[in-house]
């Protein structure tokens, strides 16, 4: 049996939805629900691994926004990430001191309404007391965008994809590759010594675009 038939009948048995639903709980005292799926100060939340050669670039594709166009890496598919982390609430003034971009970011039309969380991971004694990184999310409506960030670490990221694609856009001097999945766009790089990795569903590339503009800059 090939990898393609594996691979079909495994997704007919398994929900993509139902393994981001998939959660396990620590609730604790004022909780509050995030992307993730996890919730301040008591959340871990652990999502199955399904990576089979499923989320390489399938091709390229070019989307415009008035007299201007992006190349796109598109992926045929992505993998669910096993996470094991919690978020915490952060002191906001700490962040516009230590990150360039973050007061401008926030200033943005685009980021009404936005939460900022610390993700934090077990430390070498198993307890969640490691920061690995920030999370800027928003959502309105069926529209969401979520900046995770980080000096130090990689951040965690919602899917997991292979940084393959050919495709480069340039965003204000520096070459960034776009990836998108269904209704998604994506990405990740590292700017100024900050590691970002930005999810985005339901928005448009002109939008995607100007996130990208406010942090490259």
């Amino acid at each position: 049996m090939s990898n393609k038939q594996i691979k079909n009948i495994i997704s007919e048995k398994i929900n993509k939805e139902d393994i981001r639903n998939n959660i396990v709980n620590k609730r604790g005292i004022d909780m509050k629900c995030f992307k993730y799926g996890v919730c301040t100060c008591a959340l871990v939340f652990m999502v199955g691994v399904f990576i089979f050669d499923s989320n390489k670039v399938n091709n390229i594709k070019t989307e415009s926004y008035g007299n201007n166009s992006f190349n796109i890496n598109k992926l045929d598919d992505v993998a669910s990430h096993k996470l094991d982390a919690v978020s915490r609430k952060v002191d906001e003034k700490k962040l516009v001191n230590e990150f360039y971009f973050y007061k401008d970011l926030l200033k943005s039309d685009i980021l009404k309404n936005y939460n900022v969380e610390g993700i934090y991971i077990k430390d070498s004694k198993g307890e969640y007391n490691k920061l690995n990184n920030y999370l800027i999310s928003t959502y309105k409506e069926d529209k969401s965008i979520n900046i995770a960030f980080s000096k130090d670490s990689e951040p965690l990221r919602d899917y997991f994809f292979d940084d393959n694609g050919d495709k480069y856009n340039t965003i204000n001097g520096k070459n960034i590759k776009i990836y998108s999945y269904e209704n998604s766009y994506m990405t990740v790089f590292s700017y100024k010594g900050v590691n970002f990795a930005i999810e985005t569903s339901n928005i448009e590339i002109d939008e995607f675009k100007k996130v990208l503009e406010l942090i490259v800059k």
